[in-house]
């Protein structure tokens, strides 16, 4: 089912789980990829902001982050505006 939102100030989101307007997906796949983006980061960013990576693993790195995020594409974007919003 359909729960997505969009507000007069162009801001889309989900009504059932207040994520982004996600459709056709359902909630449950967005919150799974969201964990796994979050998990995939907070575990394997650290490495590579110290330096601790072999040579060529951060591209491997780079290729998981853009498909977790694929799906999240505008989510970070709408965040952001959202918190920018003067009102």
């Amino acid at each position: 089912q359909n729960y997505d939102v969009s507000c007069n100030c162009t801001h889309s989101f989900c009504w059932n789980c207040t994520e982004d307007a996600h459709s056709p997906v359902d909630c449950d796949t967005v919150e799974f990829y969201l964990e796994r983006l979050h998990q995939c980061a907070k575990k394997e960013l650290p490495f590579y902001l110290h330096g601790y990576d072999p040579p060529g693993y951060f591209n491997e790195f780079r290729t998981k982050l853009c498909e977790l995020t694929s799906m999240t594409r505008n989510y970070f974007k709408n965040l952001v505006q959202a918190l920018e919003w003067p009102g």
